[in-house]
């Protein structure tokens, strides 16, 4: 009996043995292919450490054009946890995403804390709401061509700094999954339990701490002759064949009664030694801002025409590398285009703007617009050799070239800073870009009441109901087809009835008849099969215009319009408002001279009509900027939630950090976490709802177009058809 039992006993192993055997191939031939089906479509190009980071940075080219963000991310995250080194870097991990396209890298989500046995499910419900964001506010375009994945190990910090703790992920009743812990996934939740880890960062608002306040109200005009002085920089920059980026090579500045060039020291630049070369560049910088900083008075504002990317991080990075960090500051918005960039050191301020957000022309335009010298010489090649400072005639040329960028940029800037004295009482020194100093105008002489800016609630109701213009074509080809431009399509619509004050907010709207309500709803919508859809439904961060059936928010105005097309409406939970002219004086002002003049009038007049109404679309959302050694990355990413991160050099970075608008704190994970950042109310001055206002009766307006039978295409504000035009309004004036 014993020899039955041992015998039995040997079999069931064996036969346990190789079923056991059996399952381990069939998992590693899924496994295969499952990662040869995403390698089709996602490619992991190379893995990188960091070694002052002390992470990791993997690159992922995507050639898969059809797929939904959430697969192509789930491609990207099945590589990673398919990867040995990504597993053997620790248990707890810390990743961020970042996009890149045509060249710029754009958010894509912030950091999240993972572990080797947190699924796709887990890491995708926490990730979706950032990547919908960011699509909805605009990416350039739906394909991400590209990704970069920065990972941190966050084990070293569990010990003793973080303490970890399991928090059961569960569903709820729309089998989302949901957890108690804020920036976490995989069963983990992080607390923090020192508050001595963010000392070594040097915080930066990104908008300043004036005193808060909740309406956008009239402002006084500013009457006074005097202008803050206002300079201009421009840089240049060289390939050279031992160094992996451009290295900016001069510098020039334009300024009152003068200008001056800084160059680099050109001997430096055959070295194979980078660090000579950044030397170089450094020194370069220093140079530069000594003389800045000796002619006190003579420069506060300095004008860079392209502040925004290429001439910002070279101007970013030289000023942290010869100056001390905590002295610079920054605003950056949510693609990472500088807004301005600081140095302050006790009375001493210098202000950097991007004169270019204010007048989005290129320089040449920008010169003819105000009348002004521009460019005397194109771009010659042979300005990116070295060659260059072995021919004295060449090398003149390009020192006379560097320098009439910074000119006529001064030229064109005094001439523009003038005209909005005299004619608007406004300093263009004193505001960051079109929207801010059509808002200034706005407020300065034609806003007659207060505008109250929304809570975080009714915002985030509101903004749902948001949508832009859209772009579609009926026919693929078309023989004898009429263009038709709307004119001042967007100033059109300013001229509508605008929501003001919240009435109400009505949680059930059953009984409440739609001729009867004005504001924005939460609604059933049901539109019929057989007619041409107009009305936008947003899924997945794409608009589409469907039919079937669907809940989403809208203004009431364009509910009504599409209502007598045969749309079904069913009221479920809204805001009711009260209604009023805003803008008619403003649009009636700038039109009359877009109509009646040429020149720098006609084109401050075109940029303020269409500029004012998005700054009221403005998101509430703020970042603070925030310049730690990058070694420290990880104790920040440990409790702040940060949007990306800006490498500057091996020693330093910036981060971008979210601020909680609602709460008026920043994001973080424990609320007994103390630093030394202060946190404050909103100052974003935004109102969704009149922005959104504004564009659906733009869209109310097209739908006429959008319904000809002999349509073939619209856009935003045009269309082209195959009909009798003679029944539309033809015409080169404001309202028809």
């Amino acid at each position: 009996m014993i020899e039955y039992y041992i015998f039995k006993h040997i079999m069931k192993n064996i036969i346990i043995g190789f079923l056991n055997f059996i399952i381990d191939i069939a998992n590693k031939i899924v496994k295969r292919l499952t990662k040869e089906v995403v390698t089709n479509k996602i490619t992991m190009d190379k893995i990188q450490y960091h070694n002052k980071g002390r992470y990791l940075i993997y690159y992922f080219n995507n050639t898969d054009l059809e797929s939904s963000s959430e697969q192509v991310l789930k491609y990207i995250f099945t590589l990673l946890m398919s990867d040995d080194r990504f597993k053997n870097f620790g248990e707890n991990k810390t990743i961020i995403t970042t996009a890149y396209i045509d060249g710029d890298d754009f958010a894509y989500h912030p950091n999240v804390l993972i572990t080797n046995k947190t699924t796709f499910e887990e890491y995708y419900n926490y990730v979706e709401r950032f990547i919908t964001e960011n699509y909805e506010d605009g990416y350039p375009c739906n394909v991400i061509p590209r990704f970069r994945v920065r990972v941190w190990n966050m084990d070293h910090l569990a010990n003793k700094t973080i303490k970890i703790n399991a928090t059961p992920i569960t569903k709820n009743r729309r089998g989302n999954f949901i957890s108690r812990g804020f920036h976490s996934c995989g069963f983990q939740t992080v607390t923090m339990s020192s508050t001595s880890l963010l000392k070594s960062g040097f915080h930066n608002s990104s908008i300043g701490l004036s005193q808060y306040n909740d309406l956008i109200g009239p402002l006084k005009p500013n009457f006074s002759d005097e202008v803050n002085k206002l300079a201009t920089m421009d840089i240049e920059t060289m390939s050279l064949p031992n160094f992996p980026f451009q290295v900016p090579v001069a510098i020039t500045t334009a300024y009152q009664g003068g200008s001056k060039i800084f160059l680099i020291d050109n001997t430096t630049l055959h070295s194979d030694n980078i660090a000579t070369i950044n030397k170089s560049i450094n020194d370069m910088w220093t140079e530069y801002v000594n003389f800045m900083l000796t002619k006190p008075g003579l420069f506060e504002y300095i004008f860079v025409h392209n502040l925004g990317s290429f001439d910002g991080l070279f101007l970013y990075k030289g000023l942290l590398n010869c100056l001390d960090p905590s002295m610079i500051s920054c605003i950056i918005d949510d693609h990472n285009k500088f807004i301005t960039i600081t140095y302050t050191n006790g009375d001493v301020k210098l202000v950097w703007k991007d004169s270019y957000r204010i007048f989005p022309v290129s320089l040449d335009n920008l010169c003819k617009v105000f009348n002004v010298s521009g460019k005397i010489s194109e771009y010659n090649p042979e300005f990116n050799q070295l060659s260059l400072f072995d021919n004295q005639d060449l090398f003149n040329q390009f020192k006379d070239y560097s320098l009439q960028d910074s000119l006529s940029l001064y030229s064109a800037l005094v001439e523009a800073q003038n005209l909005y004295m005299k004619e608007y009482q406004i300093d263009i020194t004193t505001i960051f870009s079109t929207s801010t100093l059509s808002l200034k105008i706005f407020r300065s002489s034609f806003l007659k009441v207060n505008i109250p800016i929304l809570k975080g609630m009714e915002d985030s109701f509101i903004r749902k109901g948001y949508y832009g213009g859209a772009t579609d074509y009926y026919k693929a080809k078309v023989t004898k087809a009429k263009y038709i431009d709307v004119n001042s399509l967007y100033p059109f619509a300013m001229c509508k009835p605008m929501p003001l004050d919240i009435k109400q907010f009505h949680h059930d709207l059953s009984n409440v008849k739609l001729d009867d309500f004005f504001g924005f709803a939460l609604v059933e919508i049901d539109c019929p099969k057989d007619i041409r859809p107009v009305l936008p439904y947003r899924v997945n961060g794409k608009t589409i215009f469907p039919t079937g059936r669907w809940i989403s928010t809208y203004y009431s105005e364009e509910l009504k319009a599409v209502q007598e097309l045969g749309y079904k409406i069913t009221l479920i939970k809204g805001y009711e408002y009260t209604k009023t002219y805003l803008f008619n004086e403003y649009v009636d002002h700038f039109y009359d001279i877009k109509k009646n003049s040429t020149g720098s009038q006609r084109f401050i007049a075109k940029m303020q009509l269409n500029q004012l109404y998005g700054y009221f679309g403005r998101k509430q959302e703020l970042l603070r900027t925030v310049n730690v050694k990058t070694s420290d990355i990880s104790k920040y990413l440990a409790s702040q939630l940060i949007k990306t991160i800006i490498d500057i050099n091996d020693e330093y970075s910036t981060l971008l950090i979210h601020v909680n608008v609602e709460t008026n704190t920043l994001f973080r994970l424990n609320s007994l976490l103390e630093t030394n950042i202060n946190c404050f109310e909103t100052p974003v001055k935004s109102n969704v709802a009149i922005a959104a206002a504004v564009t659906a009766y733009a869209r109310i307006h097209m739908i006429p177009y959008k319904l000809d039978p002999g349509c073939v295409y619209t856009d935003t504000d045009s269309t082209f058809t195959t009909s009798d035009i003679s029944q539309f309004d033809i015409g080169n004036e404001l309202v028809p």
